[in-house]
């Protein structure tokens, strides 16, 4: 059973865009509580050439995985000698944790909109991206979604 993030952890976990030239792979600077290192790690994973896959995946509510590392929620489809579980799996090739569905959603809706926001006040190259509109429309549903759980 992996461990439980509990909520309050995941909501203090800050947040704060790069700009999508930077240097480094990651597209937000996260920083939180310890029990929230697999979760901040996992994110940092994702580069902005991989931004739209997790955003489809947050918004479906669908698993996604890169080089070993991602989250899978509980509608996804289970491994026959695997238990079903009610909270979002957050993991990476060594340890996973729990955090509850919608604490996460908050998560991502925080940082998705941390993503525009940040792009949006630097005049960012990604905003010339012809898939930029679409992921703005997507943070906006995941958004709106999120306080309603």
């Amino acid at each position: 059973m992996p461990q439980i993030v509990p909520d309050a952890d995941i909501d203090d976990i800050r947040i704060a865009a790069t700009p999508s030239n930077s240097p480094t792979r990651s597209i937000g600077g996260l920083a939180g509580p310890p029990s929230t290192d697999i979760v901040t790690d996992v994110l940092d994973a994702f580069g902005w050439s991989s931004l739209l896959s997790l955003v489809r995946a947050v918004q479906l509510r669908s698993s996604v995985d890169k080089d070993g590392v991602g989250f899978r929620y509980p509608t996804d489809e289970l491994d026959p000698d695997e238990e079903p579980f009610h909270s979002v799996r957050v993991y990476n090739p060594i340890d996973e944790v729990s955090v509850a569905v919608p604490a996460f959603d908050r998560l991502m809706g925080r940082y998705l909109r941390t993503l525009v926001a940040g792009a949006q006040a630097t005049h960012d190259q990604v905003l010339d991206e012809p898939w930029w509109p679409g992921f703005v429309d997507l943070t906006e549903e995941i958004e709106r979604r999120a306080p309603a759980d």
